[in-house]
């Protein structure tokens, strides 16, 4: 059969009374002999669906499934299951090919595919935010432990990734802080060259200086209002709302 490492509050096996710990015997009376059948048969099942599971105590718990958020019209049971024999779950992580992803990005930033340039862009933007492997927040002990300093790096032992971090967020951080001042709104440097870039343009049909100053200037305070307003909206509007 399949234990169960976790059940999820307000989903089907949890309203069922299945809990940690309880081990899957038979679904609709299919022996579950290992984590590959159990994903074999939960495949072939719809949201809606009922189905019979019996546990380890030899008891028949009928489950109606929800819709799986991870499948389209497949169904749902709730629950984390161990893939290994011990009883637990074990999970691979590919070291060698998130490492690789990571060097390749300068590559990426000069290739001339739009595809592959915006979607490195993005990688960039969300990095430290975004889940592992496409998030990298910086060598966190789930990181460090799977790498080892070689060649030079291995002077400074682990002590390489305190400085790798380091460099990341310095990296990162500044380069936000350089899009952040391109925003057309004054006092950013940004706001200074929309308002410069105004001025041919509204030299086309207007002809007092004073005039075309006082346009641009009015027309550079409402994008720059509405631009913080936005901001301020963003951070502050979960909590007003």
């Amino acid at each position: 059969g399949v234990m169960l490492l976790g059940v999820e509050e307000s989903l089907p096996a949890y309203k069922a009374g299945l809990a940690e710990g309880v081990q899957i015997i038979k679904i609709d009376g299919t022996r579950i002999t290992d984590h590959d059948d159990f994903l074999a048969f939960m495949a072939d099942t719809t949201p809606g669906q009922a189905i019979e599971l019996e546990v380890d105590d030899k008891n028949i718990i009928t489950v109606v499934l929800a819709e799986s958020p991870f499948h389209d019209n497949r169904g749902f049971l709730g629950v984390r299951v161990a893939n290994s024999a011990l009883g637990i779950a074990v999970a691979e992580f590919h070291a060698r090919e998130y490492l690789d992803g990571l060097r390749n990005m300068p590559h990426a930033f000069m290739t001339l595919s739009p595809g592959l340039w915006l979607d490195t862009w993005l990688r960039l933007t969300i990095m430290p935010i975004a889940p592992i492997p496409v998030g990298f927040g910086g060598f966190n002990p789930v990181l460090a432990h799977l790498y080892e300093p070689i060649g030079a790096t291995a002077i400074l032992g682990d002590g390489i990734f305190l400085v790798i971090d380091m460099l990341f967020w310095i990296g990162w951080i500044n380069l936000f802080v350089g899009l952040f001042n391109c925003l057309p709104a004054i006092p950013l440097d940004g706001g200074h060259v929309f308002r410069e870039m105004l001025n041919p343009v509204l030299r086309l049909g207007i002809k007092g200086e004073k005039q075309k100053e006082k346009i641009a200037t009015a027309i550079t305070a409402f994008i720059s209002v509405f631009i913080f307003g936005s901001i301020v909206l963003m951070i502050a509007g979960p909590f007003v709302l």
